[in-house]
């Protein structure tokens, strides 16, 4: 009987879900074709509005940023290569997904192999079945809504982005960079970002790998720290907030000199 209702529970949300995305859909439909400007944080999503959407062609990139002066590389303290570290809103789905298999598998498989491995969620509002897996785990902890991030990407081996969903730009990764963390990601984690697996960040095909470039990356914390280095380089160059911020208000202003009829925004059906 337990198992029955179990499936029913989820027959419903899955119901639900797709409901309230065809709903989602439609909104975004009508956003997209009565905009008359649209800006999007990276290629990938500008590409989708116009394809997938209907978008206008006015479409612009501006990619998400970091501020580099605030987020900097702190050499004076010393690195755990056995430390890792997630960082994100942990009231966001894909981070919850995210953390539930960073402690249901990832860190147990890592932990196997090498017993010093730890982790540190951290992030903001953890819903409490997080904080109850994370004190059954060995090796994991949750740091929750703390005021500065800076101090756990000083210390720690790497991050962690085993992301399974999502999209845009992860600012976790442009934060972890801009202070020279190396970075362990999915390729789903890192979409939108112009960095090379390989060179900037370790890449793995899926979620399934991402123990072994944990792995990989404490047994081989110099060459970590290497693309974590060469990585930094190119946040500096094309992911600081200041010429980004610039750029976006080239679009706002020439956005809001355009005129447009107002019954082009009316709301859309129900």
């Amino acid at each position: 009987m337990a198992a029955l209702c179990g499936n029913r529970r989820e027959s419903g949300k899955r119901w639900y879900i797709q409901k309230q995305w065809k709903k989602f859909e439609k909104f975004e439909r009508w956003a997209y074709a009565h905009a008359t400007w649209t800006v999007a944080v990276s290629e990938n999503d500008a590409n989708l509005i116009r394809d997938n959407f209907g978008g206008s062609e006015q479409t612009e990139v501006v990619d998400n940023g970091v501020d580099t002066a605030f987020f900097q590389p702190q050499r004076e303290v010393e690195r755990d290569p056995y430390r890792t570290v997630f960082l994100g809103s942990l009231d966001w789905r894909p981070n919850q997904d995210a953390a539930k298999l960073l402690l249901e598998k990832i860190l147990p498989d890592v932990r196997a192999k090498e017993p010093r491995a730890t982790l540190g969620i951290v992030g903001r509002n953890p819903p409490e079945w997080m904080l109850a897996l994370a004190k059954a785990t060995p090796g994991a902890t949750v740091h929750a809504n703390v005021p500065d991030v800076r101090p756990y990407l000083a210390n720690c081996g790497c991050t962690v982005v085993p992301l399974r969903v999502g999209g845009g730009s992860r600012l976790k990764i442009l934060e972890s960079l801009a202070t020279a963390t190396p970075v362990v990601s999915t390729k789903v984690g890192a979409e939108g970002l112009r960095l090379r697996a390989g060179d900037h960040l370790a890449v793995t095909d899926d979620e399934t790998r991402i123990a072994g470039a944990l792995l990989e990356a404490m047994r081989n914390p110099d060459a970590a720290l290497d693309r974590a280095e060469e990585a930094r380089r190119l946040i500096l160059r094309e992911y600081d907030w200041a010429p980004l911020s610039e750029k976006l208000e080239e679009v706002w202003s020439v956005a809001v000199t355009q005129r447009v009829p107002r019954t082009r925004f009316s709301e859309p059906e129900a």
